[in-house]
């Protein structure tokens, strides 16, 4: 939605520059021996811009009607537009991919930063050891040093494979003063540490503990994340359900530790490329669509939110037989309640439900398998 929304913005400036183009067409040649009259010129720019508008409508202009040099100017602008939108749909499909990306990096992230806390534990004892004359006042960190499912997390190839491909790293100072601001004072930590050998699940708690406390609940980690990513807020969740999931499905005698965002996360991700792409390509037919049942409401005055979302929802209606009308009927109706106006959700769910019968009646919208469940 996200991605959709840009391009449809982007669109409008690319309209404007091709717009731009025209007048720049028709500016007066200051390097010329006879200029052509400011009027001429100006009326020229005015047609053609014209006739650029109208080409993008219904009632599309016949350009051999008119001089070489206006036929020029629009064709040229045309082309132009349509080169920009080209790119600018491969640049926000991109952009979404790597959006898509990111989350499974702070995934990454927040699982080394636990690695690199529990290893800093270990330097802080030999830092701290010499300054203290009652070890009493001086927390062991020898549970926390041997920690079974640290120990797994430090050695985990695929862990250090993902590290090392997307060069992620931790400042050190910023695992230091956590570790002494924060961890170094909890009582859940220095409970853990005088436990007398620590089984399993003892190490696995503290590590869950850890890490909604030292990453999930740090500001200095938060802004951290805010910058790196700028749909952190919303992203926090998926990848503290990650990092929880990670850690409490892990067995002692578990080899793999990493999971992926989805249980099927090559098709979810080719979901999100073929949704994108298919409202674009089905522009023009959705628009149709939902121009027969906007009653009392021009097409211009649709929030564009809602507009996107409508089109999405029809988008996956009609490619994905699999997924029940209800169901995505339901989902757009939250991302409207989330992002649009507030007054979104019940135009979003009147449209849809209408929407959604008439395509159904002839036959444009197919289920099968599940996607036949809860239609009636």
């Amino acid at each position: 939605m996200q991605a959709l929304y840009g391009l449809k913005q982007a669109e409008k400036s690319d309209f404007h520059l091709s717009v731009d183009y025209i007048s720049e067409f028709f500016a007066p040649d200051l390097n010329s021996m006879e200029p052509r009259p400011p009027q001429e010129l100006r009326d020229n720019k005015n047609l053609a811009t014209e006739l650029f508008r109208k080409s993008f409508t219904e009632d599309k202009p016949d350009l051999f009607q008119h001089p070489d040099e206006i036929r020029k100017a629009v064709n040229e602008a045309i082309v132009l537009y349509e080169n920009r939108i080209r790119k600018d749909q491969k640049h926000y499909k991109k952009v979404m991919l790597g959006e898509i990306d990111k989350i499974y990096e702070n995934y990454i992230l927040s699982l080394l930063f636990l690695v690199d806390l529990f290893d800093y534990s270990s330097d802080y004892e030999t830092e701290e050891k010499g300054k203290y004359l009652k070890q009493s006042d001086f927390p062991q960190c020898g549970n926390f040093i041997r920690n079974t499912l640290y120990q797994k997390l430090k050695k985990d190839e695929d862990l250090e494979i993902s590290r090392v491909k997307c060069n992620l790293h931790w400042e050190r100072e910023l695992v230091k003063r956590t570790f002494r601001s924060i961890l170094k004072a909890d009582d859940e930590f220095k409970a853990y540490l005088l436990y007398d050998n620590p089984d399993f699940e003892e190490d696995r708690k503290i590590l869950v503990y850890t890490a909604k406390n030292c990453i999930f609940k740090n500001e200095s980690l938060q802004a951290f994340f805010e910058e790196r990513d700028f749909n952190w807020v919303e992203n926090q969740s998926i990848v503290k359900s990650l990092v929880v999931k990670t850690l409490k499905s892990a067995e002692a005698d578990t080899k793999k530790i990493l999971i992926d965002i989805s249980g099927n996360w090559e098709e979810d991700r080719q979901f999100f490329e073929d949704l994108y792409q298919e409202t674009i390509e089905r522009d023009k037919e959705l628009d149709s669509y939902m121009e027969g049942k906007a009653k009392n409401w021009e097409m211009e005055r649709i929030a564009m939110t809602d507009n996107i979302i409508l089109k999405m929802a029809m988008a996956e209606m009609i490619t994905c037989p699999a997924i029940p009308v209800k169901v995505s009927i339901n989902e757009y109706i939250e991302l409207s309640k989330l992002y649009s106006t507030p007054k979104s959700k019940q135009f979003v769910n009147g449209m849809l439900d209408s929407l959604s019968q008439e395509l159904i009646a002839k036959g444009i919208i197919r289920k099968s398998g599940r996607g036949l469940i809860d239609n009636k």
